[in-house]
């Protein structure tokens, strides 16, 4: 099985994380990938592995939902469309 390199940082009563929710399932859907989805306000240790997200990327905090792509490096945060969430998928800025 492979490694999961895309994650999707979210609370569970966070508005802007649950309206991510069909963006992030349509992107799955149309490239044939997956998102790992962790909640970061609930779960200890999803919170243990965003802390250390942040911790390497010299970040202190962020808003929810933050995406990391592990293969890029790059991080995005809130509500974005589509097209936003695509390229950061494909690692493209």
């Amino acid at each position: 099985m492979t490694q999961p390199y895309l994650f999707k940082f979210f609370g569970r009563e966070d508005p802007n994380s649950m309206e991510m929710t069909t963006v992030v399932n349509d992107l799955e859907k149309k490239l044939g990938l997956s998102v790992l989805r962790l909640e970061v306000w609930h779960n200890h240790q999803n919170k243990k592995l965003f802390d250390k997200t942040l911790k390497k990327l010299q970040m202190r905090e962020l808003s929810l939902p933050a995406f990391f792509n592990k293969k890029t490096g790059q991080l995005i945060t809130g509500t974005q469309d589509y097209s936003t969430l695509e390229s950061w998928a494909k690692g493209k800025k």
